[in-house]
This record gives structure tokens, sequence and C-alpha cells, in this order.
């Protein structure tokens, strides 16, 4: 519409709607947010752990995990487990 709010820099949220669909993405929008960031912080908690953990001048003679049914299983079903 016409008389619609415009966008504002640095603006990180929806402009006011201004139809009953766009409060309905508005509000999943919202929702989806409380799953978004705990599982984005996990997966960088995990990510800067392993690379702080298992680098070079730490573990110079790495363990053998290949071939280990456990540890392929856990990748596979991990992931989909999260999604």
């Amino acid at each position: 519409s016409a008389h619609a709010a415009q966008p504002a820099p640095w603006e990180v949220t929806f402009q006011p709607a201004a139809t009953d669909m766009m409060r309905q993405i508005a509000l999943f929008e919202q929702y989806t947010l409380w799953f978004i960031v705990p599982i984005t912080l996990f997966v960088l908690f995990l990510l800067a752990y392993c690379i702080l953990k298992f680098r070079a001048s730490v573990n110079p003679i790495p363990s053998r995990t290949s071939h280990n049914t456990l540890i392929e299983v856990i990748w596979t079903v991990g992931p989909v487990v999260v999604l």
C-alpha cells in the first residue's frame, strides 16, 4: 500500500504488516528464531571446540576414526534428528 512504512537502516525485523498474511509471516519468523539461534550457537560452539581440541600443534598423531561404524552412524543420524 502507498502509506506503508519504509525500510530503515540496520532494521532487522519486518516492516509493520499491512495484511493478515504478513502478520502470520512475521509471527512465524519470530517463532522460528527461538529454534534457529540456539542451534546456530550450538554448532558454533562445536566448531570452535573441534578447531581448538584437534589442531595439529596439540595433537600431532591423530587418532584413527576411519571405518568406525558407530561414528559413521552418529554422523548420519545426528543431522537427520536435528532436521
